[in-house]
């Protein structure tokens, strides 16, 4: 008889006992989606990075006379921290979680979905089975704002609803389609 391979499970840290059980709470919807700002959190780190891109750029400029050089300097900065400086777009679908930025643009299916990490500013969703070096540049991370963390209906529980609802729905299929073959 041959061996089946299983999937590795996704595993999805449980909430704290003082969250209401799901039945109590609104059916998740369909297509989730929000906006978080990082840079709002602290408006002090912004305004100091933004003293520093344009230091950085006026320093290029001064030392080489070159614009080229002192407007890729300046671009390069802001590329490395669009994410800090920039809004960020979730959406949470049937079909898988994506993140988009400025410039950068992450999707990952439900089917994908290896392992679940329940941090204090997100969800992680990796694709990696076992965690390493690799794990900080795979999978979306699915970040929350901390207002977005407290009162009634608030966005955290939606989102770790949404996800252990997929996951779970997905790993089913995963077993279904193994035990039907």
């Amino acid at each position: 008889m041959p061996k089946q391979t299983k999937r590795p499970k996704a595993r999805v840290r449980r909430r704290p006992p003082s969250s209401p059980p799901a039945a109590c709470r609104a059916p998740a919807p369909e297509v989730l989606e929000w906006r978080v700002h990082l840079v709002r959190s602290s408006p002090a780190r912004g305004a100091v990075l933004a003293v520093v891109v344009a230091a950085v750029g006026g320093l290029c400029f001064y030392l080489f006379r070159s614009l080229p050089f002192a407007l890729f300097s300046v671009l390069a900065l802001l590329g490395a921290t669009a994410e800090y400086l920039f809004p960020i777009r979730f959406r949470l679908t049937p079909e898988g979680a994506e993140m988009r930025n400025l410039h950068n643009w992450r999707r990952i299916s439900w089917a994908e979905v290896r392992k679940v990490y329940l941090l204090d500013e997100g969800v992680k969703l990796s694709p990696l089975p076992h965690g390493g070096p690799r794990e900080a540049f795979r999978g979306v991370m699915l970040r929350w704002e901390e207002r977005q963390k407290s009162g009634a209906g608030l966005l955290q529980d939606q989102v770790i609803d949404y996800v252990e609802r997929r996951v779970a729905q997905h790993r089913a299929q995963d077993h279904a389609g193994l035990s039907g073959s």
